[in-house]
């Protein structure tokens, strides 16, 4: 492998670049889709039923002659169907039909793809004593079925705690869903998509026992009209509820105080699922450090069509990697209603709102040491304390009809923000005497409007589609800075920098589907629009008077304008289980930049191609992918502005040189997958090539602590090579499942630092492990461990930076010592090599006593007393050291009523 990689040396000498890269991922791709192709596999497909035809409901397996060992599983469906999958080489093999009303039936047949119906006798089988087993995943064509009974323990509540176990299924940190590796695209309860993205408010509110199924549902198309006509590699949760909960509303209630400081914490959740309407309506509010955010923010992205934010920022202390309950200072209160009305013809009418308001304190120390060529550094040392003021509203109106012959969707959706930064910071640097005390404070008030359709309609076996979208958003942000004495002959004391965005965007699109045998063929035929504004002004506020610097240096008023028509076609062939697509996007883009102040404008005409092709292979529980893609760009609103405009305290950006900035850039990778849902074992294989060419190169000077960006007129590459694997397997030995992932990282690039060309090289590595154990009905434990190591390098003067090494291990040991009764003694232990204090230990403890309607929580944190949270990183050669204040140990109690 290691003779296929190109050196970053290599290709600058070769001049080839991206040429020779990526010819050599196109001819990996077609020798592995060779290797792959050589391969072949049975597919035994039939069905089983009475003499009458009724179907029945039963297991089938396949076996080797001689041998019991279970080689392919699956069930039939409703209709009694079953489709089975074997890649063996052997000649023969034996198909089982078994279940408890038809026995079991064996038949020996050749080892080739062939069609296999049983039509068997009903039979009365006495039993003595039955004791029976539910299998705990079960696969049906691309659904593998949870049964959450097999996963849940008793310390288990809502859903998602039963979701971390599940072999196969990821939940990372906030609340985000993959399946072997894959974010899913859609989260539904009995098949409707209430909460449209924010699923955390099911996931962190469902209970366990209301939910008998997760399916997981793999190559999801949830556009019917395009079933089985445009394929998709998309994953997506379905929870199948239990019968007694469906079309019932529930609701429970939360109350809970605590102390060291005073505590408080309070939660209504109200919901309801049935076939024709479902609702859920949550409150949330504490100042525990629960992130309420969270479960309120939508998992699929934001879906806006236009910008919602600018530059500016206020320097804050670093957010830990810890549980937001150890440093977290909040404020918290969180509002969400959502509804859902299911119409005829498959349609669908949903609404949500959302509202979030947070005070968030936090206070800390950066220690940041910024390379210079030559082995010189900068050190800033800051103290810093900052609080955050949250508003944010959120209105959301969908409208769908879902059936066999029309798709239609119109997003209707209103957002408001009105919030508000405030800091402080004492800086003190080796390259500036004396203490300084910086005051920041930040207005970040937006507003944004969009809408959204999607028009889906079948002729026959061709499909034609309309697509239209309008947004508008407005951005006006002021940031205060005072005082300033750190930046050299400025004749104030204080500056304000005002930035005001606006945007309006729109499109509209007509894409038709035709299908010739095994072929599709799919055209989008284009027009879009984006206007954008962009007004700043920097000056001074002092007590005599407002006063803004008069030379248009300091000031922008730039109109960024683009016009897009193109035609976007996709080809794919699919045969049997090989599948090639290629998409070929060719479109005209102008661009008008207008800088008013300056009385410059410019125009520029650009074609753009950016051609991908993947390639997909299906053998028996094995999935490949192979893929490759180019793309061409040339910058947005932010890397054409001319004025200077600050974007923190010790920034200060512009673009110095009239250049537009072209970026292309090629990628190519590959995955293995493996799925069993019989032996309960999932893992999954990818890489990725990427190589990127700029014609800017872009850096920074420094003036004191004061970092001015430069751009030179200069080529720059980028190379990366980046490898990832997860692995999880459930076993019956104390009901585990185990879990293993790791990540490499590596890339070669370039940085301007005081004028000087600088070549970096970087690596990181990240490995992890989780497991999850049952030993007895009594007692589970949960450990994970994440191990980290990243390290530079500087290739010009051949600098190495120390590695930075990290281990997070987290252990949780439950006792049970009634049905009622939950012991639960956690213990987390972090360890960073650069840190001043290189181990940090936390200890937990918990106590939940449960019954039918009332749950009584108490919970203590932090019962060591750490006071700080340290972490150490690289950026490019730049190092970073953050210390937090955390939560001191505190204790909490919380009463839930369930009312049903």
């Amino acid at each position: 492998m290691k003779q296929n990689l190109i050196s970053y040396r290599e290709k600058k000498q070769a001049g080839t670049g991206l040429c020779s890269g990526w010819k050599a991922a196109v001819v990996g791709l077609c020798l592995l889709v060779g290797a792959v192709g050589i391969r072949a596999q049975s597919l035994f497909t039939g069905r089983v039923t009475d003499e009458a035809g009724h179907p029945f409901a039963v297991n089938v397996s396949l076996r080797l002659p001689g041998s019991a060992l279970v080689k392919a599983f699956t069930s039939t469906d409703g209709a009694g169907n079953y489709r089975l999958q074997y890649a063996g080489a052997e000649d023969s093999v034996v198909i089982v039909v078994s279940g408890l009303q038809v026995g079991k039936n064996e038949r020996v047949v050749r080892n080739v793809s062939q069609r296999l119906d049983f039509v068997l006798e009903e039979k009365s089988i006495l039993l003595k004593t039955v004791s029976v087993k539910a299998q705990k995943i079960r696969q049906d064509n691309d659904t593998l079925n949870y049964l959450v009974s097999s996963f849940a323990d008793q310390s288990d509540r809502v859903i998602g705690d039963v979701l971390k176990k599940m072999p196969g299924i990821e939940v990372d940190e906030n609340g985000g869903i993959s399946y072997n590796g894959k974010a899913i695209s859609h989260f539904y309860v009995e098949g409707m998509d209430l909460l449209q993205g924010r699923y955390g408010l099911a996931t962190q509110n469902l209970p366990n026992k209301a939910v008998s199924v997760v399916q997981v549902l793999k190559n999801h198309q949830p556009v019917k009209v395009l079933k089985d006509k445009v394929f998709t590699d998309a994953v997506s949760i379905n929870l199948k509820l239990q019968d007694d909960a469906k079309g019932v509303f529930t609701a429970s209630a939360l109350a809970g105080a605590g102390y060291q400081p005073a505590l408080w914490t309070a939660e209504l959740v109200g919901m309801m699922f049935g076939k024709k309407y479902q609702t859920m309506t949550v409150y949330k509010g504490n100042n525990t450090g629960d992130d309420v955010q969270q479960e309120f923010r939508s998992k699929y992205g934001s879906g806006q069509m236009t910008a919602s934010n600018t530059l500016l920022r206020v320097q804050t202390p670093s957010a830990p990697e810890v549980s937001t309950k150890r440093y977290f200072q909040n404020h918290s209160h969180a509002v969400s209603t959502n509804h859902l009305l299911k119409l005829k013809n498959g349609g669908e009418w949903s609404t949500g709102v959302m509202y979030y308001n947070d005070r968030i304190d936090r206070e800390g120390r950066s220690l940041t040491e910024q390379y210079l060529p030559g082995g010189d550094r900068i050190v800033v040392d800051e103290n810093l304390r900052s609080t955050n003021h949250i508003h944010n509203l959120e209105v959301a109106s969908n409208m769908m009809i879902n059936n066999d012959q029309k798709y239609l969707n119109n997003k209707l959706a209103v957002r408001a923000n009105w919030n508000e930064d405030e800091g402080t910071g004492t800086v003190v640097s080796n390259v500036n005497a004396g203490n300084r005390t910086v005051n920041q404070r930040l207005e970040r008030p937006s507003l944004s409007l969009s809408d959204r359709l999607n028009l889906t309609r079948a002729v026959g076996a061709n499909t034609y589609t309309l697509n239209a979208g309008i947004g508008y958003s407005e951005v006006p942000h002021t940031l205060s800075i005072a005082p300033v004495d750190y930046w050299d002959d400025l004749p104030v004391n204080s500056l304000e920098q005002d930035f005001t965005l606006r945007h309006l965007a729109f499109n509209l699109g007509l894409s038709w589907g035709l299908k010739a045998g095994k072929f599709s063929m799919y055209y989008l035929l284009y027009g879009s629009g984006s206007l954008q504004n962009m007004d700043t002004e920097l000056g001074s506020r002092e007590p005599g008077g407002d006063a803004y610097f008069a030379d248009p240096i300091w000031r922008n008023d730039l109109w960024y304008n683009t016009w897009q028509g193109g035609l976007n076609q996709f080809y794919s062939y699919k045969s049997g289980d090989f599948r090639i697509e290629l998409s070929l996007p060719v479109s005209y883009q102008r661009l008008c930049v207008d800088d008013r102040l300056a009385a410059d404008k410019k125009t520029y005409n650009k074609p753009l191609v950016s051609p991908s092709m993947s390639m997909y292979y299906t053998l028996g529980n094995w999935d490949f992918k192979l893929y490759g893609r180019y793309t061409y760009d040339f910058g947005d609103l932010y890397s054409t502005y001319r004025g200077y405009v600050m974007e923190g305290y010790r920034n200060l950006l512009r673009n110095s040189v009239d250049d537009l900035p072209e970026t292309r850039e090629a990628r190519a990778g590959g995955s293995i997958s493996y799925n069993d849902a019989f032996s309960a074992l999932f893992g999954s294989v990818s890489g990725e090539y990427m190589h990127g060419w700029r014609n800017l190169l872009y850096g920074f000077d420094y003036d004191g602590i004061l970092r001015i960006r430069q751009i030179l007129r200069q080529p720059t590459t980028l190379d990366s090579y980046t490898a990832r694997f997860s692995l999880s397997k459930g076993l019956d030995f104390w009901n585990s499942t185990l879990q293993l992932k790791g990540w490499y990282a590596h890339s070669n690039s370039q940085g301007l630092i005081q004028g000087e060309v600088v070549d970096f090289l970087s690596d990181n590595v990240i490995l992890g492990f989780k497991a999850n154990l049952v030993p007895a009905r009594w007692m589970s434990l949960d450990y994970s461990c994440d191990w980290q190591w990243s390290q530079s390098h500087t290739a010009t003067d051949n600098s190495s930076f120390s590695a930075v090494k990290s281990v997070v291990q987290e252990m949780h040991l439950k006792f049970f010592p009634t049905k009622s009764l939950t012991l639960d003694m956690g213990v987390e232990h972090q360890y960073t090599n650069l840190a001043s204090t290189r181990h940090m230990v936390f200890g937990d403890f918990k106590v939940v006593w449960r019954n039918r309607f009332v749950d009584v929580e108490l919970e203590a944190n932090n019962l060591f007393n750490q006071k700080q949270y340290m972490r150490v990183f690289y950026s490019g050669a730049d190092m970073y050291r953050y210390s937090c204040d955390l939560r001191p140990v505190s204790a909490l109690v919380k009463i839930r009523y369930n009312f049903k």
